[in-house]
């Protein structure tokens, strides 16, 4: 926003050429602020798609392990599947935690 001289003679020149650039900042400021909006419900859904097909894979893991364990399978097959679900649950609380501290330091 110029300065309030700079508006009283915007209006000089042109007329109500001030009340149309307070116009301007409040429609750029509206827009900045639905751009930003639209961003976050974005970054959440995408989060939130993250945390489903995370917890599907887990589960898969899972199931595939106690499957292969009951129909015989070598163990080690068992234990390779069911390493990566617990390794992705520490990711996520290693990951958690260091932007925990990251927004600390902010």
């Amino acid at each position: 926003m110029p300065p309030p001289e700079a508006l009283e003679r915007f209006n000089q020149i042109i007329p109500n050429g001030a009340d149309r650039i307070v116009a301007m900042a409040e429609a750029e400021q509206r827009h900045r602020a639905n751009h930003e909006s639209v961003a976050l419900q974005a970054r959440i859904r995408e989060a939130r798609r993250g945390q489903y097909a995370g917890v599907l894979l887990s589960a898969l893991c899972i199931v595939g392990a106690v499957a292969l364990e009951y129909f015989g399978a070598h163990t080690g097959v068992a234990v390779a599947l069911l390493s990566m679900p617990v390794m992705s649950f520490l990711s996520a609380i290693v990951n958690r935690s260091s932007a925990k501290s990251e927004a600390k330091k902010q």
